[in-house]
């Protein structure tokens, strides 16, 4: 391959190793969404920008404008860590975890995005709406602003179906056998999945993600509030108070059983104090052992995979593990709701799909393998 066809990267000053790392992983990703959200934007100076320039200046995509404005590496490197301090607090001349990095710098491309279109909407705003009768000219600063909300809106919504994804958290509660099951995006969102590296000198990625993410690891959590437990033990109570004479916890006992029927499963535990009449003991919140799993509801575009080398040791201290991490060139992730297409090894660690220290993977979901 020519050396004008490959990607570049920017010089380790001092440790700027795990940015180059973090860096070239995201400029591996080939969907267009992607690099439409990496539009220059020369009215918003933020990390955004600055990561836009930089992405595109390591992925060759820019040769034209490389050409006529000539930009130097460095002054590319400077804005960029202003970006990353200001908005991350991270710092490239100190070392720093790529995984908790990337979490960070996701979370500030989100609130920039966010930030543009809060500015397009108000540029929209105060744009004059009233047209002329035989020119559409008047009408024009309206219209581009309107446009340019649309323009932003529509990337921060790219960008949620690029790198989130949502998990199906199940727990099972030892002592009544009841499964509550949460997938609520608000709660169950992710941008990162990590995994912890067995014992052994080698280790399978599918199997990895099958164990962790597919239902078959099971975690054990100690003194959770149950809501099954809890509304029975508040009836038996109420029904208790009741047999003594109690009017009020005849009618608690009543609106708790009518709400449960209602939803069809036992009411939140939150919930059963505000059901309760005045005068009436407050329920009881029962707690107990759970087994929880995970399962991937809603897998995201844009697969990010950690794989947690540092261990605890026997003598005290974190020890990295050495295990090598097989990866096939096409991963199929199965998931709750549907069945997404294959995804696709784009870049891994600090050295490109070489996987034996390997402690960061993106994935690229394919339409057609």
């Amino acid at each position: 391959m020519e050396a004008a066809a490959l990607p570049r990267a920017f010089p380790n000053l001092g440790r700027w190793c795990w940015v180059n790392a973090l860096l070239q992983a995201l400029s591996s990703i080939d969907d267009s969404r992607w690099w439409a959200i990496l539009a220059p934007e020369p009215q918003a100076p933020d990390l955004l920008a600055a990561l836009a320039v930089a992405l595109r200046w390591i992925g060759r995509r820019d040769a034209a404008a490389e050409r006529r404005e000539s930009v130097p590496p460095a002054h590319i490197m400077a804005a960029l860590e202003r970006g990353l301090e200001a908005e991350c607090r991270l710092s490239p001349s100190a070392e720093q975890d790529v995984h908790e990095a990337l979490l960070q710098v996701l979370e500030a491309a989100i609130d920039g995005l966010s930030r543009r279109e809060l500015a397009a909407a108000l540029r929209s705003r105060a744009a004059p709406a009233t047209a002329g009768l035989s020119s559409w000219a008047p009408a024009w600063p309206w219209a581009a602003g309107a446009l340019g909300w649309v323009a932003a809106r529509a990337a921060r919504r790219d960008f949620l179906a690029l790198w989130e994804g949502t998990l199906e958290e199940a727990r099972v509660c030892l002592a009544c056998g009841f499964e509550k099951v949460d997938r609520e995006p608000g709660r169950q969102a992710f941008r990162c999945l990590s995994l912890e590296l067995p014992q052994a000198p080698a280790a399978d990625l599918p199997a990895m993600l099958a164990a962790a993410y597919g239902g078959g690891a099971t975690e054990r959590l100690e003194e959770v509030v149950c809501a099954a437990c809890s509304l029975e033990a508040a009836l038996r109570r109420f029904r208790y108070a009741a047999a003594r004479g109690s009017l009020a916890a005849l009618a608690a006992c009543r609106r708790l059983r009518a709400c449960a029927d209602m939803a069809g499963q036992p009411l939140e535990p939150e919930l059963l104090a505000p059901l309760c009449p005045p005068g009436v003991a407050p329920p009881q919140l029962c707690r107990a052992p759970h087994l929880r799993t995970f399962r991937i509801a809603l897998p995201p575009t844009i697969l990010a995979i950690h794989l947690r080398r540092l261990v605890l040791s026997p003598w005290g201290g974190q020890a990295k593990a050495q295990a090598r991490v097989r990866c096939p060139p096409t991963l199929l992730l199965a998931s709750r709701r549907q069945t997404p297409p294959p995804y696709r090894c784009r870049a891994a660690g600090r050295r490109p799909l070489r996987f034996s220290q390997v402690q960061f993977i993106v994935v690229n979901k394919l339409a057609h393998v």
